[in-house]
């Protein structure tokens, strides 16, 4: 079942994939990609970013995303679903997961410096 599952959800990103990389011409906008996967409305006002410290500001994960939020940090937890990685960072998995794809599809993969990649 759940090799099911990450074949699904390959095909799935390949599919978006393709849809992203189709020539100018027939160019699929975001407002197309939230109709294909039956989006729901995004609020008239999307909350303030915390203004207490600086953050880089990123759309929400996904394909559904409405609002900005801020990227993540180092050592922050991250994946597929959970928001990217500030710029210099790589979300990664951790050294010796035993299941480093499914770290990063749940969000259990950590922000580590570019740099530092092994």
């Amino acid at each position: 079942m759940a090799a099911k599952l990450v074949c699904w959800s390959l095909i799935v990103v390949l599919n978006l994939y393709c849809l992203l990389r189709v020539s100018a011409a027939a160019r699929v906008n975001n407002d197309d990609l939230r109709l294909l996967f039956d989006c729901p409305e995004c609020p008239p006002m999307c909350p303030s970013l915390p203004r207490s410290f600086q953050c880089e500001p990123v759309m929400e994960p996904g394909v559904c995303s409405c609002c900005p939020q801020c990227a993540r940090a180092e050592g922050d937890l991250c994946g597929l679903r959970t928001g990217r990685c500030a710029k210099g960072l790589s979300c990664r998995p951790l050294p010796g997961d035993p299941d480093p794809f499914r770290s990063l599809m749940d969000g259990k993969a950590i922000c580590t410096p570019e740099s530092l990649l092994w």
